[in-house]
Parts: structure tokens; C-alpha cells; sequence
């Protein structure tokens, strides 16, 4: 369905954008809009990313500190993210977690 909704937007695009631009300047403003809708799904699954690190410590953990919740959520680098969510899985104690969250 999302690929779908992209190529319909995209036509959209392309059909509002002939009128006014020779076609170089029309393939600089797709990808521009390319770049921000990648740039959106890329916050979105860091978003799910960070969620999904916060769900494996309150199941571990039963209760994460707020300001550790907070360093979390602030993150976007996928890969660090992917490395929190084996860390989140592997640490022996919220504390560590929380300290190594911190010296990073």
C-alpha cells in the first residue's frame, strides 16, 4: 500500500510540476521529494527502533528511568540503534545500561 500511495504522489507530482518546469528542474524536485519522504520513513523506523529498545528494558527491567527513556528516544543512527537492541537485550542491570547509554 505505501509503495502504491508513493507512486500515486509521484505522479501527482510530475502532472503539477510540467506546466511550470523544463524537465531538468523537474527531476531536481522529485528527488528533493524523494529524499524527504526517505528521510521521514528513516525517522519512523528509528522511532520503532527506540520503542521496541524501551519495550526490551521494561520487560527486563520493569521500569526505566525517564531520562534514560529520553537519551533513547533521541536517537536516529539505525545501526546504534540496532546495537542499543542487542545491548538492551544482553546488559545485566538497568544501571549499566543506563551508564553506558550516558558515556556514548
Amino acid at each position: 500500500m505505501q509503495a502504491h500511495n508513493r507512486r500515486l504522489e509521484s505522479a501527482m507530482v510530475d502532472k503539477a510540476l510540467k506546466p511550470v518546469f523544463r524537465e531538468k528542474e523537474q527531476a531536481m524536485i522529485k528527488t528533493i521529494f524523494e529524499e524527504q519522504q526517505d528521510i521521514g520513513e528513516a525517522r519512523g523506523i528509528a522511532k520503532g527502533k527506540a520503542e521496541a529498545i524501551l519495550t526490551i528494558l521494561r520487560t527486563r527491567f520493569k521500569k526505566v528511568p525517564k531520562n534514560t527513556e529520553n537519551v533513547v528516544r533521541r536517537i536516529n543512527d539505525l545501526i546504534a540503534l540496532d546495537s542499543w537492541t542487542v545491548y538492551a537485550t544482553t546488559c545485566p542491570s538497568m544501571d549499566e545500561f543506563a551508564q553506558a547509554l550516558q558515556s556514548h
